[in-house]
């Protein structure tokens, strides 16, 4: 009987064991499937996002954020991109990075004063381009589409042997312009461009904020020929240089977008010690060479920096200025700033801070 009961009892155990072993084992089965299906498409999801890690961004530096970004100016809104970090440079311009640092994105906004005409808008245009590339390397300009009020320019750049993509867009609106510039690692760009578009669109300007007088704010330091003094100049006026108009004279001269207003330099190289008389002989030679044979000073006063300061105007033209000389060994500098007459007012309080600015290096 022990015996009988001892194998019944043993039966019966296999019996519930091998029931509850098949009971399970499907469930187990189902799991490892699920399992490795959910492995395989997390692990294709990682690879189609970090595949390029320098290059692809991730999913959340793609949206905007909710809220839209307002300048403190109140001058302009937009809606930035989420998670990305950015920070102010002053009233007029912010600047954004991606998390990843593989994208960016800045906005200045300048005030002209006035509504500017399609011309004086493309000159403004163009001497943003190149103030904010002029240090880049290989830079180039790949595609430039113009509309009325708007201007875009797509270029490439090199960082580090890395090719950088970057677009510049412009558009104005009364008596402001904007300059958004968005850039990319070359192998992201396509992830972000309608993000970017996105950006734009959002743009919104305010004119009726612009304090007046604070036209041009965005200025950049400019030394002189021979490193003789520094002024800060508008980024958004452009740049000629004439070397052949004054003989021995270099001549840099910055032009507002409508043209009625202008920063000169020129430093004449004499060859020689530059005495007292021959300074000042000379520079009103040159300033009649360059403003007409008719010029009149009308104030004449020494500083006490030892600059002499001459406040002029050419009557025939129109034209009036305040110009600063001295000399410094064999080199004699004569810096201007000049206007049209009728346009004197709007254009006084950036000539103005140009004289301020003056200082040596």
């Amino acid at each position: 009987m022990k015996n009988g009961w001892a194998f019944s009892s043993v039966l019966l155990l296999c019996l519930v064991f091998s029931s509850c072993s098949k009971s399970t084992e499907p469930a187990l089965n189902e799991d490892n499937g699920d399992s490795e299906v959910k492995q395989a498409a997390s692990m294709e999801t990682q690879t189609s996002l970090t595949s390029s890690p320098e290059t692809t961004p991730t999913a959340p530096s793609l949206a905007l954020s909710a809220q839209p970004y307002v300048s403190p100016s109140g001058l302009y809104e937009l809606l930035f991109p989420q998670d990305w970090n950015c920070s102010e440079s002053g009233l007029y311009h912010a600047d954004c990075q991606s998390p990843d640092r593989s994208a960016a994105i800045t906005i200045r906004v300048i005030g002209t004063g006035k509504p500017l005409d399609q011309p004086a808008f493309l000159n403004l245009a163009e001497a943003e381009i190149i103030f904010t590339h002029r240090s880049k390397h290989a830079f180039n300009e790949i595609e430039r589409t113009i509309g009325l009020g708007s201007l875009t320019a797509r270029s490439t750049w090199s960082v580090d042997e890395e090719v950088w993509q970057g677009e510049d867009y412009f558009i104005k609106s009364n008596a402001l312009a904007s300059h958004l510039a968005f850039s990319a690692i070359r192998g992201s760009w396509s992830a972000y461009e309608k993000l970017f578009a996105q950006v734009k669109n959002s743009l919104q300007l305010n004119a009726g904020a612009h304090p007046e007088g604070a036209l041009y704010a965005s200025t950049f330091k400019y030394t002189s020929p021979d490193a003789l003094f520094t002024i800060e100049v508008p980024t958004s006026w452009t740049k000629f240089l004439d070397t052949a108009k004054v003989q021995k004279a270099q001549i840099e001269q910055f032009f507002s977008p409508d043209r009625h207003a202008s920063i000169q330099i020129v430093v004449y190289r004499h060859g020689a010690f530059i005495k007292q008389d021959f300074k000042a002989e000379k520079t009103l030679e040159i300033m009649r060479k360059l403003y007409g044979s008719d010029m009149r000073v009308s104030h004449d006063k020494a500083l006490p920096d030892g600059r002499e300061r001459l406040a002029w105007y050419v009557a025939s033209k129109k034209l009036s200025g305040i110009s600063f000389f001295d000399s410094w060994g064999s080199s004699l500098y004569i810096f201007t700033v000049l206007w049209d007459d009728e346009f004197q007012e709007p254009y006084q309080p950036v000539l103005e801070r140009t004289m301020e600015s003056f200082g040596y290096p």
